[in-house]
């Protein structure tokens, strides 16, 4: 975990005690608005779904996480998103 400096730099995260829940919601609140996509694809996202609307983050990140979860309870899949032509 002392190799996650770029998400919080502040906190000896060796020392943080993960099995609280607390600590457990903050961590990830940490990574979703810090974390690099490799950061992300380590948390549960059965676990950041669960303490989602618990958590205070920046508009732009909150939207996209509840998309992305309403997508994903209306059944979305890869082969059912639309393709954008930027």
């Amino acid at each position: 975990m002392s190799n996650k400096k770029h998400i919080c730099w502040y906190a000896d995260l060796v020392k943080l005690d993960f099995s609280d829940p607390w600590t457990k919601r903050w961590w990830i609140k940490q990574v979703l608005m810090h974390g690099k996509f490799e950061d992300i694809k380590e948390l549960d996202l059965k676990e950041i779904e669960n303490v989602f609307p618990e958590l205070y983050l920046p508009n732009d990140i909150k939207n996209l996480w509840g998309d992305y979860f309403n997508w994903r309870k209306n059944g979305g899949n890869i082969n059912s998103v639309t393709k954008r032509n930027y």
